[in-house]
């Protein structure tokens, strides 16, 4: 609970372990005090629109503990009038949130790892399907060279020295092919370790 001056009336245990301040500590003090800097303004605009309009709020914020340590809290404010209807107090529900902000730094955390696992993922699918593209285009040259000359030793007849070279031509790619075919096993063994 606090006046209109900004200073807290009463305060339970509980809330003397969030802040880690004594009540008799807290008694002293309002709650721009322990505030995180980057709240005050909010939440002290919050606090003023309450004690001049009456309007209640939510909020989520932090305090500076004693100790120097933030801690995330949600509080529920709400006004005291007095009989005439002015308002002379506001009383504040605060609940302790460390947990739920830590589990949700830990889930933004896993998305984060989960959207880098998926963009490599398809960053690899892509390497692969250039690869293949590449590896097929590779494949393919020596084979219709090899199917070229064979169909023109078979639709042809020629003499014996067009037949050697026709088949040294076919005997020269399907070495490159089988090369092609050794060094992708070979990198098939590499990745697999």
């Amino acid at each position: 609970e606090c006046d209109a001056t900004g200073m807290f009336k009463m305060v339970n245990q509980r809330f003397c372990e969030i802040t880690g301040y004594t009540e008799a500590e807290l008694l002293r003090m309002g709650p721009a005090d322990i505030l995180h800097p980057d709240d005050i303004q909010l939440i002290l605009g919050l606090k003023g629109r309450l004690m001049e309009t009456g309007e209640s709020f939510d909020a989520e914020q932090r305090f500076v503990r004693k100790d120097g340590s933030e801690v995330w809290i949600n509080s529920h404010a709400a006004p005291v009038p007095n009989a005439q209807g002015a308002i002379v107090r506001a009383v504040a529900v605060v609940i302790d949130i460390r947990d739920r902000k830590r589990a949700e730094r830990e889930r933004e955390q896993l998305l984060k790892q989960e959207k880098a696992a998926r963009a490599e993922a398809q960053a690899a699918n892509q390497s692969k399907d250039e690869f293949l593209t590449v590896v097929s285009h590779e494949l393919r040259s020596p084979l219709n060279s090899i199917l070229g000359y064979a169909r023109l030793l078979r639709t042809r007849s020629a003499d014996p020295s067009q037949i050697k070279q026709t088949v040294e031509i076919i005997e020269r790619n399907g070495r490159m092919q089988l090369q092609l075919i050794e060094d992708l096993l070979d990198t098939a063994r590499i990745i697999s370790g």
